[in-house]
């Protein structure tokens, strides 16, 4: 003992190392002797024994709710249990044989629930659904999708990715996932129809205003019913010019085509079923006498919107009349 403190500093600690490593060693001698570790015990549901379907709870929910399936003869291996909620595979926590422990997962919109019991070789046991949907609540998430702002609050239109890409006014936002990508339509005032990729997060301008010939800020968008064609208005104040145009999406919405002459097109739709397009037509009156509105035609004064039959489009105007004093 007394040599190990005359030893070198380095020698020293080698020494010290190797015993305390031994007693380390000691000790989980010891410790393997005396103490049990007890691992859970699962067992499966009995097949000679009919698996009992009671209920669950909750009703309703968001993403990570608790869920709990009452009933008998589950078995109590969470491996084994499979529960579906809305067409979405949920987390089965724990089961007691009497009652299933899950979380809800996202996007189980799809209402149905369903239970799958398992055999101990993996097997279908038992399933079943039960008539109660489940009433699935989305969050609400409000946060900056995109649009870059510099320290002194100003933002430019710049297409890119949304770490440089910035907007200044846009206007009536459309979802679109036709081409197999999701992405928003929106207009930029009076500048350009811009796109936003939200699979690739980035910006991009599909056509300007000048390009496609508006010669005031679109504010409508619709689609046919097969969404290969879009309709935008513009309201202008020409009767002998446009006041609803179309693109298509074959030409990736790159040219306008006039599609229905008339002024005051204050927005545009459609119909999702039959394809027929609404227009709304603001008009101020002086004096009205009489006024009436049917199908592709208004009778109000002459310089109202005409349906162009050559287009081959089904409209319909709408027309909101606002009394001025005379």
């Amino acid at each position: 003992m007394k040599s190990l403190f005359k030893t070198k500093k380095g020698g020293k600690q080698v020494r010290f190392v190797l015993f305390s490593l031994i007693c380390l060693g000691g000790l989980g001698s010891c410790m393997d002797k005396n103490v049990e570790v007890n691992l859970p015990s699962y067992v499966a549901s009995d097949p000679n024994v009919e698996v009992v379907f009671t209920d669950y709870s909750p009703l309703e929910g968001a993403v990570r709710t608790n869920m709990f399936i009452n009933g008998s003869n589950f078995g109590t291996d969470p491996s084994l249990i499979r529960v579906v909620v809305g067409g979405k595979e949920a987390k089965v926590v724990s089961s007691s044989g009497t009652q299933i422990y899950c979380i809800v997962p996202s996007r189980a919109d799809g209402g149905a629930v369903q239970v799958d019991i398992l055999n101990k070789d993996k097997s279908l046991n038992a399933t079943y659904t039960f008539d109660q949907k489940f009433s699935y609540q989305y969050n609400v998430v409000v946060g900056t999708l995109c649009g870059v702002v510099d320290s002194e609050g100003n933002t430019s239109i710049t297409d890119g990715n949304f770490d440089k890409a910035g907007t200044q006014t846009p206007l009536a936002m459309y979802y679109d996932e036709s081409s197999g990508e999701r992405c928003i339509y929106f207009f930029e005032n009076e500048h350009s129809l811009r796109k936003i990729y939200l699979d690739k997060d980035s910006i991009a301008t599909v056509i300007t205003n000048g390009a496609a010939g508006w010669s005031s800020a679109p504010s409508g968008l619709g689609w046919s019913v097969d969404r290969d064609t879009m309709f935008v208005n513009c309201p202008q104040g020409n009767v002998e010019r446009a006041g609803a145009y179309y693109l298509l999406r074959k030409e990736n919405f790159k040219n306008s085509y006039p599609a229905l002459n008339g002024d005051d097109f204050n927005t545009l739709f459609t119909h999702p079923i039959d394809g027929t397009i609404f227009c709304v037509v603001v008009v101020m009156l002086r004096f009205i006498k009489r006024f009436g509105m049917r199908k592709h035609k208004c009778g109000i004064r002459s310089r109202l919107p005409r349906w162009d039959q050559a287009a081959g489009f089904n409209v319909l105007l709408f027309i909101q009349v606002e009394i001025l004093p005379i």
